[in-house]
């Protein structure tokens, strides 16, 4: 069995948002940029290996 573990941070930031999304490790989540906008995206499970 793999674990892997994956991480995000929310930091403040001078932008539109007033924050910046820092992220490490593998996630499901993907932040997107849309015209500036920062967006999470779902990435589809994987089955686990046995």
């Amino acid at each position: 069995m793999t674990c892997t573990a994956g991480s995000s941070v929310f930091c403040p930031a001078d932008n539109e948002q007033d924050f910046v999304v820092r992220t490490a490790g593998e996630r499901r989540r993907h932040v997107a940029d849309f015209d500036g906008l920062q967006l999470i995206r779902f990435l589809p499970e994987t089955p686990a290996q046995h």
